[in-house]
């Protein structure tokens, strides 16, 4: 058995098979609705989805499925999902295994790798020993289920929604944003600085601040940078490029003072340094952020 095999059978046992709401690869194009298309070929395109399951327009489920299991993988995939704060079931499908994940939960970080999110359908259905346990597990995310609402009013609370990637993302920014007001900055030149970084962090996101040299970052500055957190290290190169963000780009979004010049030190920035990458004054609390500036810019 393949995975397109497994993937057949659990269209049929949870009865999305016959649903229009159930957008896939094999759909023509011609054929999917047009208030689907964008949702549809972003999940498609960007983190090869095979099939998104909708209600009333909104994406609830994703479907991808996977010939040999790479927790790496898997990993990486889930971050991508959760970081959209959009999608509740991630749905995994192996050639004889399906696993399901919350799209809500943060991912398990540790150095610099993603560790195995929880296994859903497991943490709320027993285990079973029965040939037919998989299926069995499954049933609580049947299509009935799903559109009536039952699953939501009996597991919604189990789906960790205080940890969506927008969520994650607010707590982290006010967390940073109060260090650097302990730390001296005044409440406007905190907020200006944070504000800048995110930008940034948009733009890295988006391979604008690639190594490339025909990218603006490596044409203007010659440190050897390849993030922006790298370039927190100096305060020069740091005001440099935020005159050139003025320069190229929207330049009263947060306009650099001479005040905030003066009242800000190198200090300050290898705190915000600090604080984008692995707050260890925190007891090594990791703060995420990449692909969530992205979604954070786009759905602006």
């Amino acid at each position: 058995m393949d995975s397109q095999q497994t993937f057949s059978r659990l269209l049929e046992e949870l009865d999305y098979a016959s649903s229009p709401n159930l957008i896939s690869k094999i759909i023509p194009q011609e054929k999917i609705p047009a208030e689907l298309e964008v949702t549809w070929r972003e999940a498609k395109d960007k983190l090869g989805i095979d099939a998104v399951y909708f209600i009333a327009n909104a994406p609830v489920i994703y479907f991808k499925q996977f010939e040999t299991y790479d927790q790496r993988e898997i990993a990486e995939l889930h971050r991508n999902v959760w970081s959209q704060s959009k999608i509740p079931l991630l749905f995994i499908v192996l050639p004889h295994e399906v696993r399901v994940y919350s799209g809500y939960e943060a991912p398990k970080r540790a150095e610099n790798e993603f560790g195995q999110p929880s296994r859903l359908e497991n943490d709320l259905v027993p285990q079973q020993k029965s040939s037919n346990a998989l299926w069995e597990r499954l049933k609580i995310f049947t299509r009935m289920a799903i559109d009536s609402g039952s699953f939501w009013r009996d597991y919604g609370d189990k789906l960790h929604k205080n940890t969506r990637a927008d969520q994650t993302l607010i707590a982290n920014l006010r967390y940073i944003r109060r260090e650097l007001i302990k730390a001296g900055l005044s409440p406007e030149h905190s907020h200006s600085l944070i504000g800048r970084s995110i930008f940034a962090l948009y733009l890295q996101d988006r391979s604008i601040l690639s190594t490339e040299e025909q990218r603006l970052f490596a044409q203007t500055l010659k440190g050897g940078y390849t993030r922006y957190t790298d370039l927190l290290s100096s305060y020069e190169d740091t005001y440099t490029y935020f005159e050139i963000l003025r320069e190229h780009f929207n330049g009263d979004m947060f306009p650099v003072t001479k005040e905030e010049k003066e009242a800000v030190q190198p200090e300050h920035l290898n705190m915000l340094r600090r604080l984008f990458t692995v707050d260890s004054a925190s007891g090594g609390q990791m703060l995420f952020f990449g692909p969530i500036t992205s979604n954070l810019f786009l759905s602006s």
